[in-house]
């Protein structure tokens, strides 16, 4: 399982039975989808918990305009989340060196 997506589902309250990560990723684009149509308060708000700057999406979506914004966003999402995963193991070996130093 791609951990990320487990995390997102989790944001979007999502508990799929997808029995694989690309059927799994297009049920989530499918939320992502309607949040933009028909709550994107509650998108931002998701984006916000997660993390990721409502600039930074603005920004991707005005440069790549011809490109599927659920797309993007989601890309952006699994971002941060990766990047939240590796500093959490970074920081876990860290924390262990300190441990065994004491």
């Amino acid at each position: 399982m791609y951990e990320p997506l487990a995390k997102i589902e989790e944001y979007l309250e999502l508990s799929t039975q997808a029995e694989t990560d690309e059927l799994r990723r297009k049920q989530i684009l499918a939320t992502i989808d309607w949040l933009i149509v028909n709550d994107f308060h509650k998108l931002v708000y998701i984006l916000y918990r997660v993390d990721v700057s409502e600039k930074k999406m603005e920004n991707v979506l005005a440069q790549r305009q011809n490109e599927d914004a659920a797309e993007l966003i989601l890309a952006l999402i699994i971002e941060r989340e990766s990047e939240k995963i590796k500093s959490r193991k970074e920081n876990k070996v860290s924390n262990n060196d300190v441990e065994e130093k004491w």
